[in-house]
């Protein structure tokens, strides 16, 4: 099974929600926002999807800037080179208030009002920063 690690400069969720289909509605929102902004705009769904839609389990997500990605499996670590632009806290400038609005207002989406650096990890594995 394969798993992966991403710094994300954002925000995480305080929804929660039991279905696969409001999940994957604002992963779409978030990708089309992406491409309207030419920037690496993505939903973490920071746990394992292998059970969907039978068992939707709460998991924290985080949305914002995907700046790094790495994979790995069962048997290997996530494995990357991240360097100090990936954590950049100012990146977060280039995400427009619009877009949490729209998100707030087309998909109940909350958060904070505060950007942060986050390590997150997707799939049933832990990420650390060596």
């Amino acid at each position: 099974m394969e798993n992966e690690g991403l710094v994300v400069i954002g925000r995480p969720l305080r929804n929660e929600y039991d279905a696969p289909a409001p999940i994957e509605a604002l992963a779409a929102a978030v990708d089309a926002w992406g491409r309207k902004l030419s920037l690496p705009l993505g939903v973490v769904y920071c746990g394992t999807t292998i059970n969907w839609p039978d068992d939707v389990q709460y998991t924290p997500i985080v949305i914002g800037l995907i700046t790094f990605s790495g994979y790995g499996d069962d048997d290997e670590p996530v494995a990357g080179d991240v360097d100090a632009r990936a954590m950049d806290l100012a990146r977060a400038e280039a995400i427009p208030a619009e877009f949490w609005r729209a998100l707030a207002d087309e998909h109940g989406v909350e958060v904070p009002e505060k950007d942060d650096v986050y390590l997150a990890a997707a799939g049933w594995t832990w990420v650390a920063l060596d």
